[in-house]
């Protein structure tokens, strides 16, 4: 029965990477941007504070469309950069950390290995904390949201900056519940 089970988060994963990999360049980059909004509890709850002021910057910054900042640079001094351990409470700051510099990567390649990774590790890390279906809802949303559009308009982006911002709210409190059961202490 397990095996059924995997195989199934799988295909809904994929499911969403071919959904994703089907929108217009700009719709990409706001799936990607709206990720990382969902990502932030992760930071928030997990992370440094250096590590907290700089992902929120960097959120920020991607919304207003702007490149090149020493943001990059910046993410490879933070702490949580080389937790590797899955046990440490690190590691999963570290992911968040990672979706948001992924998205960045991706404003300035439009790769589609980057928006394979953000869209795909958000899903495994929405899964982990109990969130899945909620993840591939907002997923959905965004999509729907943008249909038609190959660069959705300045209302269609704010609605979905809300939206994300709400889902993130909502997100918080199933990082905060994961984290207690894990025994991890607020940073």
């Amino acid at each position: 029965m397990l095996p059924r089970v995997i195989k199934r988060v799988d295909l809904e994963r994929d499911d969403l990477l071919r959904l994703a990999a089907g929108q217009s360049a700009k719709v990409q980059l706001i799936a990607c941007i709206c990720a990382c909004e969902r990502a932030f509890p992760l930071v928030n709850r997990l992370g440094s504070p250096k590590s907290r002021l700089v992902i929120r910057f960097a959120i920020e910054e991607l919304w207003t469309g702007e490149s090149g900042s020493p943001f990059l640079e910046m993410v490879r001094t933070l702490p949580e950069v080389a937790a590797w351990d899955t046990n440490d409470p690190a590691y999963y700051a570290m992911s968040g950390i990672s979706i948001v510099a992924h998205t960045h990567q991706f404003l300035e390649s439009r790769s589609e290995e980057n928006l394979a990774y953000v869209i795909g590790t958000l899903f495994d890390l929405a899964t982990e904390w109990g969130d899945r279906e909620r993840e591939i809802t907002c997923q959905q949303l965004i999509y729907q949201r943008a249909k038609g559009q190959a660069d959705p308009d300045f209302v269609t982006r704010q609605w979905l900056r809300m939206e994300s911002q709400r889902a993130a709210f909502d997100y918080s409190q199933s990082v905060d519940h994961f984290c207690r059961i894990r025994g991890w202490s607020r940073h």
